[in-house]
This record gives C-alpha cells, structure tokens and sequence, in this order.
C-alpha cells in the first residue's frame, strides 16, 4: 500500500470521494485528477515497446540534444533575419526578433499558421528556404530516431510481430 504506484491510484481518485467525506466543494483539490496521468508510467514496466523506446532515447540522446540545438540555433538566425528583412515592410508584424521568434517556430514546423507571413520578395523567398530546412530539420530527428530502433534491433534480435 506504501509503494509509489498505490500512492499515485490514491492521489488520482481522491478528489472524487474528498467533496463527499468533508462536505465542502474543494474544487482545487480536482488538480489532483492531474496524477492520473502519472499511471501512464506504471505501463512501461509491462510493455517492451516502452523499454525499446527508451533504450533509444538514452542510445542517441547526444545525437538529438545536438539536433534540436541546431534547430533552436536555426529559429534563432531565421528570426534574425527576417526581422531585419520584414520590419520595415510590416512594424507591427515584425516588431521585434523575440516577436519574430512566432513566424520562425511556425515556418520551420510547416504548421504557417497565416497570421505573420512576409510581403517582400527577399522575404518571401527566405521563407521558402526557411520552410524546406524545418522540414530537413525535422527529418533529421526522425533519422536518427529509426537508425536507433534499427540498431536496437539488430543487437536485441527480437523484431516487433503485427498482430
């Protein structure tokens, strides 16, 4: 009953029961619902998915700290330019680098949500580049992930079965 799994089943049910022992409507006490989420956990001791997944992280986590450095470095430049490409077309838009950041995140992850988006032809033109690096950037971190499972399984000998 001690042990930090029953702890965490304990936390996640007793803002349900709490209300009805007390009598007083702790609403902030519902925050605690929020450790159900710590359950999730309790599942990578069953499956061997998770350990496989882990084992990867832990392999390639230089390889990965180094990617998203170059990704963060490279919304950083990408922001730097284009304010000083854009802030005179659009001072609103582009107001500031740390503004800028916005338009960088949005670009290179392809989500372009539309609400900052460049009007000049030097702009225009940097965002394609700016867009086609965020895709290369982001398939670099999906490379590095595969070619960790594939080692991974090569060394383990067991490849996943589709059932």
């Amino acid at each position: 009953m001690a042990s930090s799994g029953a702890i965490v089943d304990v936390l996640a049910i007793l803002p349900f029961y709490l209300p009805y022992l007390i009598g007083y409507d702790l609403r902030f006490i519902r925050l605690l619902r929020l450790t159900r989420l710590l359950r999730f956990f309790k599942l990578g001791r069953y499956v061997g998915a998770f350990r496989m997944i882990r084992q990867v992280f832990r392999a390639k986590k230089e390889e990965l700290i180094l990617s998203l450095s170059i990704t963060l470095l490279l919304i950083v430049v990408a922001s730097c330019i284009m304010y000083f490409v854009e802030h005179d077309a659009q001072p609103t838009k582009f107001s500031s680098i740390p503004e800028t950041m916005w338009w960088s995140v949005a670009t290179l992850t392809t989500a372009g949500y539309g609400d900052v988006y460049p009007v000049t032809m030097l702009g225009k033109t940097l965002t394609a580049i700016i867009s086609i690096l965020g895709v290369g950037m982001f398939a670099l971190h999906a490379g590095i992930l595969a070619s960790g499972f594939s080692e991974s399984w090569k060394v383990n000998g067991d490849l996943p079965t589709l059932r």
